[in-house]
């Protein structure tokens, strides 16, 4: 490839196309100094080229890169890259022209990632830019503050609900009574209906009042009625 590219060189061509993503443009090369020379200006457009001159000194500017030629030197500097170069820059007519090893080779290896030079069709190629890939975002972490856990760590699952109260019914039974073997509620309460409650015995004791004016109460007043 690099044999082809300074053959290339030695026996110029009559035009290098440019090709950029805004179309192909055909540029014509002069030998009218013994070496291949395409005029500044009309790289202007198709490369998005800009040229400034002082005096001896030509900066030219290309896809952020800056290049320094001096008139009648045959070399160019981008910053800290010196490029031998096959010809020399000139001024003729008002008008800046620059080897066509500028192109051929300079600019392919300080710039590889933005220009390919193919020295079979003598084409200058700009390469696609390569995008950044879309990195994706992460979800943005809940706060956790509200629900009683640090902030910056992931909510664990709710507490779960205090059991209610137990009720009458799901009391524990005390132990069983030795006489009667019974289970009954460890605390007394009364029975719907009647004067008397239920004891940890499991037997109802009637108040004072109940005895006294019970059922025999008036058996027995009848009998001694009968007997008068």
């Amino acid at each position: 490839m690099i044999a082809l590219v300074w053959l290339g060189l030695a026996i110029p061509p009559p035009a290098v196309v440019i090709a950029t993503r805004r179309g192909e443009t055909s540029v014509p090369v002069t030998t009218e100094r013994g070496w291949g020379a395409v005029a500044a200006p009309l790289l202007a457009a198709p490369l998005e080229l800009s040229v400034a001159l002082d005096g001896p000194r030509a900066t030219v500017g290309l896809s952020g890169a800056v290049f320094v030629f001096q008139l009648g030197a045959p070399f160019v500097r981008m910053g800290a890259i010196v490029c031998g170069l096959v010809g020399e820059p000139y001024l003729t007519r008002d008008t800046l022209f620059l080897p066509l090893s500028w192109l051929a080779d300079c600019l392919p290896r300080t710039l590889g990632a933005r220009y390919r030079w193919d020295a079979v069709a003598t084409r200058l190629e700009e390469l696609p830019v390569a995008s950044a890939a879309a990195v994706p975002r992460p979800a943005p972490a809940t706060s956790a503050a509200g629900l009683g856990a640090p902030a910056g760590r992931p909510a664990g699952p709710p507490s779960p609900a205090p059991a209610p109260p137990a009720t009458a019914a799901q009391r524990p039974f005390a132990t069983p009574n030795p006489l009667t073997g019974l289970r009954t509620p460890a605390t007394a309460a009364p029975i719907p209906g009647t004067r008397g409650v239920i004891s940890p015995t499991g037997w109802s004791k009637r108040t004072s009042r109940s005895r006294s004016g019970g059922c025999c109460g008036p058996s027995s007043r009848g009998a001694g009625s009968g007997r008068r």
